[in-house]
C-alpha cells in the first residue's frame, strides 16, 4: 500500500480481508481519476514457502467496488430485518475484521472470522506431537443498547479465551513416533491397523519437501515400503527408494518406511489427469498453523474455572494491543470506538421442570435427583438377557457407574427411565401431548478430503426424533452423504423426514399437528440455507406423504430453532471481589440479544469442571406459536432435562446431543467396516454412501425402534 498510495497512507486507513475485498476509511483520490492501480509483487519480495511455489512474481489489481463503493458503519437496518434470509451482515463481519487486522502485526494468527491465536508462544507442549496456543474466539453482534430512555442498535463485541491444539511443525516420521507411541522399527514394520490408522491420521496435513522447498497435500500413506514401490524412469523400471537414493539433498533414508502419498492434478489437452507423487516420511516438514481435529486429539489440556477465565478475557483486550492509543486513532479513522469494560447483564433464574418416575415425582434437589432401577417408569424388554450382580459397589463413584450403566442398558432395550413435565406455561404443547413431533439433525464432517483421490469419506448426518413407543422417548439414526457439505442433501432430508413421519404415525396413530426442527451446528451465514432450503426439503417432504397416501386434513405447523453451543459469550456471576459460575436454570433474554430475532441464552447444566458455556437459541420460523419467550425457553429447558442416563440436566436439549451421537455412531461404524470389509463402490470407484448407508444404519432393522447409541 505505501508503494501505491504514497501521499495518503499516512491519513487513511486501511483494511483487507485477505482474500479480494480493501476498505479504506475515505475516497482514495487515485482511484478517482483512474479506474484501476496495478502493483508489482516480485518473487524475491515473497516468503517461504510462497517464493518456492511461484516461477516468477506477480500483479495485484486495485480497483473501486463499481457495485458497492460505499460501506455506512452507521446503518444497521440491513442487519436487523425479522427475515434473516435478506440480511446483510457486511457492517458486522467489517467490525469484526476490523477487532482483528492488527493482531496480525503482533504475532496472532487469523482462523476464520473471529479466531485468532497467538502462534508465538506455546501454552502447553503435549508429548504426542501436538502443541497447545492461547487464543480468542471473538464475535459481533447487534443488539439494542438503552441510551438514555431510549434503545440504540449498537455493535457488541463479545470475546472468549480458547486453547487450541496445533501439530508440531516437525517431519512426518517425528510426528507419527510421537502420536503412536511407537519405535523406528515399529513405523516401518507396522502390526494389525497400525497402517491404515497412521495413514488416516497424516492425511490432509500440509507439508514441505525438505529437499526441493515445495508445499503438497498429504493423501496418505504408501500401503508398501518406498522400497517397493516401482515406476518407469527413462525406460527403466526402478524403486522410489533407488530414486530417492540419487537425490544428494536427502540426507536420511529408511526404505522400509511407507512412503508420504500426495495426488496432483493437471489438465492436458483438456483432459483431467491425476498422478501419484510419493515422498519419504523423514524429509515431509509440517507445515505451521494446522489445528488438530478434535478426533485427532488425543490428550487435552486443563479447563479453565471462573475465576481464571474472567481476568484472561479482561486480559484479552491489552494482549490483542486494541487499548492502545495507537490502535484506537487508527478505529477513529473509521468512526469506530470500543470499550472494554464488561457489560452487565439482568439473568432470569427458571425453575426446573417435574421429574417422574413410576412411583410418582422424584424429589430434586438443586436440579438433580436421584433412581434406581426399581424406578424406571418403563422397563426395558429382556428378551436375549439378564443382568446379574455378584457384589456390592464398594463406594459411591462405583456405585454411580453401575446405575449408569443399568440406564443405559434399560434405554438400549426399548425402556424409558422417567418423564418430564415442564413448567406450567409450557405443558400445552409439550411432547407428552402426542401432537408434538420434534426433530433435530447435525452433521459431523471428516477431515481434510483431497478432491483429487476417489470420494471414500462421508459427511454423517446424525438424526433424533421423539417416535418411539412411548411418547417421551427419543430415538435415531444416521445418513451419510458427500463430505464437507454443511446444508443437509435435501434428498435426504425428505427421505429421512418421510422415515420419521411414519414411525410417529405407527406409534401415536395419529400425524403430527405441531413440527419443532432443532438444528445444530450452522453459522450465522448459514441461516438462510437452512430457512429457504432445508425446511423447504422438509415441507416437501410432508406434502409428498400427503400425496402419496391421500391423506386428508393434515397441515402440520412448523418452527425451527438454532441451538448454538459453539458461541463466544461467556457470563459470569460476581459478587463482589468474587468471580464464579451462574447457576444452573439461567436464562439471558435481553441486555445482549438481537431485537430483529427471538433470542435467548440458557445455562442449563453446572460446570462440573471449568466454566459453564452457555447455548444460545434463536426461534426463526414460528408457526406453532409459542406464546412468549417464557413458553420458549422453559420448552428448551425441560428438553435439557431428558438424557435419562445422568440424574441432571445436560447443556443441551436431548435430541440435539443424540443427534451428534448418532452422527459420531455412524462414523466410528463407517471406520470399523472399512477396517474389516471393501466399501460398497460406485462406478467411478467412489464410495457409494446411499448403499453404505443401508447397509449399516438402524432403520428398516428391529433397533430403529430403541436409543440404541445411550
Amino acid at each position: 500500500m505505501q508503494q501505491v498510495f504514497r501521499s495518503t497512507t499516512n491519513t487513511i486507513g486501511f483494511i483487507y480481508d485477505c482474500v479480494e475485498t480493501m476498505y479504506a476509511s475515505e475516497a482514495i483520490k487515485e482511484l478517482e481519476t483512474k479506474s484501476e492501480k496495478t502493483l508489482e509483487i516480485r518473487k524475491d519480495e515473497l516468503g517461504d514457502p510462497t517464493k518456492n511455489e511461484n516461477d516468477a512474481g506477480f500483479y495485484v489489481t486495485i480497483k473501486k467496488n463499481a457495485s458497492s463503493p460505499t460501506l455506512n458503519l452507521a446503518n444497521f437496518k440491513d442487519e436487523m430485518k425479522r427475515d434473516l434470509s435478506e440480511n446483510n451482515k457486511e457492517v458486522s463481519n467489517f467490525i469484526n475484521l476490523l477487532n482483528s487486522y492488527h493482531a496480525r502485526e503482533i504475532g496472532f494468527t487469523v482462523f476464520g472470522s473471529g479466531i485468532i491465536f497467538k502462534m508465538d508462544k506455546t501454552i502447553v507442549e503435549h508429548i504426542n506431537g501436538h502443541e497447545d496456543f492461547e487464543g480468542y474466539d471473538k464475535g459481533v453482534k447487534i443488539i439494542d443498547q438503552r441510551v438514555s430512555n431510549d434503545l440504540v442498535p449498537t455493535p457488541a463485541f463479545s470475546v472468549d479465551v480458547k486453547a487450541g491444539t496445533f501439530f508440531k511443525p516437525i517431519t512426518m516420521e517425528q510426528s507419527l513416533l510421537q502420536y503412536f507411541g511407537i519405535t523406528q522399527s515399529g513405523l516401518a514394520e507396522p502390526r494389525g491397523d497400525l497402517l491404515p490408522r497412521m495413514s488416516r491420521y497424516v492425511k490432509g496435513l500440509s507439508f514441505c519437501a525438505n529437499y526441493s522447498g515445495r508445499v503438497y497435500t498429504c493423501s496418505g500413506l504408501s500401503n508398501v515400503p518406498i522400497s517397493q514401490i516401482k515406476f518407469i524412469r527413462d525406460g527403466k523400471e526402478i524403486t522410489v527408494a533407488e530414486y530417492l537414493k540419487g537425490n544428494s539433498k536427502i540426507k536420511r533414508l529408511n526404505v522400509r518406511y511407507p512412503g508420504v502419498r500426495v495426488l496432483k492434478t493437471n489438465i492436458k489437452d483438456g483432459v483431467k489427469q491425476t498422478a501419484e507423487l510419493i515422498f519419504p516420511l523423514e524429509e515431509c516438514q509440517i507445515l505451521k498453523n494446522q489445528r488438530v481435529p478434535r478426533e485427532k486429539q488425543s490428550l487435552k489440556g486443563p479447563l479453565l474455572k471462573p475465576f481464571v477465565r474472567f481476568p484472561k478475557i479482561s486480559q484479552s483486550f491489552n494482549n490483542m494491543q486494541l487499548n492502545r492509543e495507537h490502535y484506537k486513532a487508527f478505529f477513529k479513522l473509521f468512526g469506530v470506538s470500543l470499550s472494554t469494560t464488561p457489560k452487565s447483564v439482568t439473568a432470569i433464574p427458571r425453575n426446573a421442570p417435574g421429574i417422574f418416575a413410576e412411583k410418582g415425582s422424584v424429589n430434586m434437589k438443586q436440579s438433580t435427583w436421584f433412581l434406581t432401577a426399581n424406578d424406571f417408569l418403563v422397563k426395558g424388554s429382556r428378551r436375549f438377557i439378564d443382568i446379574i450382580f455378584t457384589s456390592k459397589a464398594q463406594s459411591q463413584v462405583e456405585n454411580i457407574t453401575r446405575m449408569n450403566v443399568i440406564r443405559k442398558l434399560n434405554l438400549k432395550m426399548g425402556g424409558l427411565n422417567y418423564r418430564v413435565v415442564p413448567e406450567a406455561c409450557a405443558r400445552d404443547k409439550w411432547i407428552s401431548n402426542e401432537n408434538m413431533l420434534i426433530v433435530s439433525y447435525d452433521v459431523a464432517h471428516p477431515g481434510r478430503v483431497n478432491t483429487n483421490e476417489a470420494v471414500m469419506v462421508p459427511s454423517v448426518v446424525g438424526f433424533s426424533f421423539n417416535g418411539a413407543s412411548h411418547k417421551e422417548a427419543f430415538i435415531g439414526d444416521f445418513h451419510y452423504q458427500y463430505p464437507k457439505r454443511e446444508q443437509v442433501d435435501s434428498n435426504i432430508l425428505k427421505t429421512r423426514m418421510k422415515w420419521m413421519v411414519e414411525k410417529f404415525l405407527k406409534n401415536r396413530n395419529k400425524y403430527p399437528g405441531m413440527i419443532l426442527i432443532i438444528r445444530d451446528g450452522v453459522s450465522e451465514g448459514q441461516y438462510p440455507m437452512v430457512m429457504t432450503e432445508e425446511l423447504t426439503a422438509i415441507r416437501k417432504a410432508c406434502q409428498e406423504i400427503i400425496n402419496e397416501k391421500n391423506v386428508k386434513g393434515w397441515s402440520p405447523k412448523f418452527s425451527l430453532v438454532i441451538a448454538t453451543k459453539r458461541n463466544s459469550s461467556r457470563f459470569f456471576l460476581q459478587e463482589g471481589n468474587n468471580i464464579s459460575n451462574v447457576k444452573p436454570l439461567t436464562v439471558i433474554d435481553r441486555d445482549v440479544t438481537r431485537p430483529n430475532i427471538n433470542e435467548a441464552y440458557i445455562v442449563s447444566a453446572r460446570a462440573i469442571n471449568g466454566t459453564s458455556k452457555p447455548v444460545c437459541y434463536q426461534l426463526l420460523v414460528d408457526e406453532i406459536g409459542f406464546k412468549n419467550m417464557d413458553e420458549f425457553e422453559a420448552f428448551m429447558l425441560a428438553l435439557t432435562f431428558h438424557h435419562q442416563i445422568c440424574e441432571s440436566p445436560i447443556s443441551l436439549p436431548e435430541p440435539v446431543y443424540q443427534a451428534d451421537e448418532f452422527a459420531k455412531r455412524g462414523n466410528a461404524l463407517w471406520k470399523a467396516y472399512e477396517s474389516t470389509a471393501p466399501l460398497l463402490l460406485k462406478e467411478d470407484g467412489s464410495a457409494d454412501f446411499e448403499r453404505m448407508t443401508e447397509r449399516l444404519a438402524y432403520w428398516h432393522s428391529t433397533l430403529e425402534n430403541m436409543r440404541i447409541n445411550a
